[in-house]
C-alpha cells in the first residue's frame, strides 16, 4: 500500500481505504452526529477515518505518542508517511 492518493483511493485506513466521496461523507456524517449531541456515533465514526499524518505527528509532538494511542485513532497515513516505527521516535 502507497500512501499515494489516486482517483479510486483519497485516503488509507486501517479497515478499508477511502475514496474522496466516502470520505467527506463519512466526515460529514460524524460532525453532524456530534451536533446533534450524539457523542457515541462521532466518536465511532472518528475512529473509522484515518487522522491526518501532520496532525498525527503535531497531537505526538505535544500530547505524547500514549494520547494518540489511548484516543484508539486510526494512524495508517501516518504510518505510511513516516515509517511504521515513527510513533516510537522521540520527538524533535
Amino acid at each position: 500500500m502507497t500512501a499515494t492518493a489516486t482517483k479510486e483511493i483519497f485516503r488509507h485506513g486501517r479497515e478499508r481505504n477511502f475514496t474522496k466521496e466516502e470520505f467527506f461523507a463519512l466526515s460529514d456524517e460524524m460532525f453532524a452526529a456530534r451536533d446533534r449531541g450524539d457523542m457515541d456515533t462521532y466518536e465511532r465514526l472518528g475512529r473509522l477515518l484515518p487522522i491526518n499524518p501532520e496532525v498525527a505527528k503535531i497531537f505526538k509532538d505535544v500530547y505524547g505518542k500514549d494520547f494518540l494511542l489511548d484516543a484508539g485513532v486510526d494512524l495508517t497515513e501516518a504510518d505510511l508517511l513516516y515509517g511504521e516505527g515513527w510513533i516510537d521516535e522521540p520527538s524533535a
